[in-house]
């Protein structure tokens, strides 16, 4: 089919490099932990709040300012960049007469594989936020704990050579 091969291992090693925490990960995480599912990146409804703050955030951005962000992330990520020009050729026969329709094919799998991703990455973090609105304190206790650690972190740091 248009030259390419090996399809299926294709869609295995994007999967895995989506899965591979990077800045694109760290953006979705935050907005979702900070504003929930309808944190006006995919569901929200327009006029509508989001729902309690977990800290005083500056003004959400509106749906559309969050998904240039998001290309924004994905477009000065490394990883993409590299699976694109190193990695994506590989699939495609060097022979094959529709080399340009084979990339295309191959890059719209790419996206809508990490497409999904995102959406259940961005549906598990929403989830998260969930637990702390509903439980400050176990909030505190990580935000204690994290202190802990890096104040841990500091010392060691202070007192190696």
């Amino acid at each position: 089919m248009l030259g390419i091969h090996d399809y299926g291992l294709f869609i295995a090693s994007g999967v895995l490099l989506a899965l591979a925490p990077g800045q694109d990960t760290m953006y979705i995480i935050g907005r979702s932990l900070t504003g929930g599912l309808r944190s006006r990146l995919l569901f929200a409804k327009r006029g509508t709040a989001a729902g309690p703050e977990l800290d005083a955030a500056p003004a959400r951005a509106g749906a559309w300012t969050a998904f240039g962000q998001g290309i924004l992330t994905n477009v000065l990520n490394p990883k993409v960049a590299l699976f694109f020009l190193a990695f994506l050729p590989q699939f495609i026969s060097p022979a094959s007469p529709a080399k340009t329709l084979a990339f295309l094919a191959l890059g719209a799998t790419f996206i809508t594989t990490g497409t999904i991703w995102c959406l259940i990455l961005a549906a598990g973090a929403a989830r998260l936020r969930g637990f702390f609105v509903r439980n400050p304190r176990a909030r505190g206790s990580i935000d204690r704990a994290t202190g802990g650690l890096f104040i841990l972190m500091g010392t060691r740091l202070a007192w190696s050579r």
